[in-house]
């Protein structure tokens, strides 16, 4: 699979002060814990993705290991699904960016219709999308639409998968249209440079990052069958979808901090960290830090969202809270692509062992 010539080269030039490594996020006590699930996981994960070679395997070790950590060690099967989905939403966004592929706006406007109307409807990839490519067997596109049916299609499979699945399907449409945003703005900055206003870019930013639709997954993956689903009370869905949004924000700013050079670069995108630099006249660094207390903001409105849920959506929402911290310190680490020497060494010992 072509990946455009040095995008996960760059670097950000500078690191951000409140940093302490790829798994401060998590406890002490519990990193060997998360190690050994990451391992139980990754050969499962890796063999699956394979099969798709839009997925970049260097996605893979941390995206196994960031569910690991978020979710207990008696949910394997969870975080098998959540790091496959997570997967295939990376390779959606590398194609909509351009690290993958070349594919016209026009093109990927289709491609986004397509992945819309297929998780919202629950249906495999349509005949009719064999416009957007040549008549290769399996096309950039084609692989993330049959990915996208298999790890969406997973979900059917728990017990509570079928209640919470318009929850999951709402937030994944969300996440195409900010997309499709994103790519009008990236238009009207080749054209003049345009920036949409803070409020504006954050509004859809949160949903395009997918970390939303991410967590509506969690919730129905997580839940066991003895629990009530509260998929039909308004008033839970609604404090829920603040859940989503807050988490989809924070885990954007994170993202921001640690991207916004290669997004202006090489993908002529826009981010916090500009709008801020140039909204407000600060530095880089100046507008990292703002960003910063931007974020530290949003984690501290989720702890009240959460104790507003039931007792038994509780651990859910405790498990959003823990991952957007960990998420938080591993981009703001290193890239997310970049493995730390622990993980490294466990993964090797786990290659070692299936020889």
């Amino acid at each position: 699979m072509e990946i455009r010539k040095g995008y996960f080269e760059l670097e950000t030039g500078s690191q951000t002060p409140q940093s302490s490594g790829e798994l401060s996020g998590v406890p002490a006590a519990e990193r060997a814990r998360v190690i050994a699930a990451t391992r139980r996981v990754y050969a499962e994960v890796a063999a699956w993705a394979k099969r798709f070679p839009v997925i970049l395997p260097v996605r893979i070790p941390n995206t196994c290991l960031t569910w690991a950590a978020t979710l207990p060690e008696d949910a394997l099967p969870a975080i098998g699904t959540l790091s496959r989905q997570s997967l295939i939403l990376f390779a959606l966004d590398d194609l909509v960016d351009g690290a993958i592929g070349s594919y016209t706006h026009e093109q990927i406007e289709r491609m986004l219709d397509l992945y819309r109307g297929m998780v919202m409807n629950g249906d495999q990839a349509s005949e009719e999308a064999g416009s957007l490519s040549p008549s290769d067997a399996s096309p950039p596109w084609a692989q993330v639409a049959r990915g996208l049916a298999e790890s969406y299609g997973e979900v059917s499979g728990y017990p509570h998968g079928v209640d919470y699945y318009p929850f999951i399907a709402k937030h994944f449409a969300m996440g195409m249209d900010a997309m499709s945003k994103e790519l009008e703005w990236q238009r009207a900055f080749l054209a003049n440079k345009f920036y949409p206003t803070y409020q504006e870019y954050m509004g859809h930013a949160r949903s395009s990052i997918m970390s939303p639709a991410l967590l509506a997954t969690q919730i129905a993956v997580t839940r066991s069958r003895r629990e009530a689903s509260y998929a039909k009370d308004a008033r839970i869905m609604s404090c829920l979808d603040q859940i989503a949004l807050a988490v989809g924000t924070c885990v954007r700013l994170a993202n921001d901090i640690r991207s916004h050079a290669r997004e202006l670069l090489f993908e002529n995108k826009t981010s916090s960290i500009a709008i801020v630099m140039m909204s407000r006249n600060l530095t880089e660094q100046e507008a990292r830090l703002h960003i910063l207390d931007e974020m530290a903001a949003c984690i501290e409105t989720l702890p009240p969202l959460v104790a507003a849920l039931p007792v038994e959506l509780r651990a859910c929402g405790c498990q959003a809270i823990r991952h957007v911290e960990i998420v938080k310190e591993m981009f703001l680490a290193q890239e997310f692509h970049h493995l730390s020497k622990e993980v490294s060494l466990a993964l090797a010992v786990e290659e070692r062992a299936r020889v």
